[in-house]
């Protein structure tokens, strides 16, 4: 295995296994040598030992302290490299669940933006609705004030005006009594016809108009004999 420093891993571990057991130790100062360590039979005593040089001595420790140091830094890096494998797995596997979740996130801003314009549409649509609602109150408004007014009798004739009515619009009279007549007459507007009721006094007709008949001749009946003229 080759760590991301370019140090081959398994090879270095190699050599330490081929290399006699630790730890070592340089000898007393002056002496170059290195050893093993005791108890080792005759594997024990100087393995090697560091020849003349001004850096003699600290080849000498630097030897001997190899033995036991790389194997540690070894193992250091083993357990790095591990725990950086760990890492980027949990990365990977966060990494992986942001873009998951990016995506949901992406299906849930388009599916509120749907929303939206379907709540806009439906919100033109009842200000629309809104709108015809009212045109319809005005018509329907404007339609009752027409019907009430063409429920109105309509009395368009005067006996005792300067326009007098043709006899034409007489469809039916009725004498009621003395000096007091029904008429049935056509009707300016959306009524079939229209009553008027008549008392002949002091020298001239009073008339009142009507919508129907029994309407006239109740008028005629509770109607008082000084009533006003029309």
């Amino acid at each position: 295995m080759t760590d991301p420093t370019g140090l081959d891993l398994d090879a270095l571990e190699r050599l330490c296994e081929a290399a006699r057991v630790g730890p070592w130790r340089r000898g007393q100062t002056g002496n170059l040598r290195i050893y093993a360590p005791d108890g080792l039979g005759a594997r024990s005593g100087p393995i090697a030992e560091v020849f003349t040089g001004g850096d003699a001595p600290g080849t000498a420790a630097f030897i001997a302290a190899a033995r036991t140091a790389l194997p540690q830094a070894l193992a250091t890096i083993r357990a790095r490299d591990e725990e950086v494998r760990q890492l980027n797995s949990g990365y990977d596997i966060v990494e992986r669940r942001c873009i998951d979740r990016g995506h949901k996130l992406a299906a849930a801003q388009a599916r509120v933006a749907e929303l939206d314009n379907a709540l806009s549409a439906v919100t033109a649509r009842i200000s629309g609705l809104q709108r015809e609602k009212l045109a319809a109150q005005a018509r329907v408004a404007e339609l009752e004030a027409e019907n009430a007014k063409l429920k109105t009798p309509d009395m368009f004739w005067d006996m005792c005006g300067e326009q007098f009515c043709d006899s034409e619009a007489f469809i039916d009279a009725s004498d009621q009594g003395e000096n007091t007549l029904v008429l049935e007459m056509q009707c300016a507007r959306s009524l079939p016809s229209m009553w008027a009721a008549g008392r002949y006094m002091d020298d001239r007709w009073h008339v009142t108009e009507h919508a129907t008949v029994d309407e006239a001749k109740a008028a005629l009946a509770g109607q008082p004999a000084d009533a006003e003229g029309k």
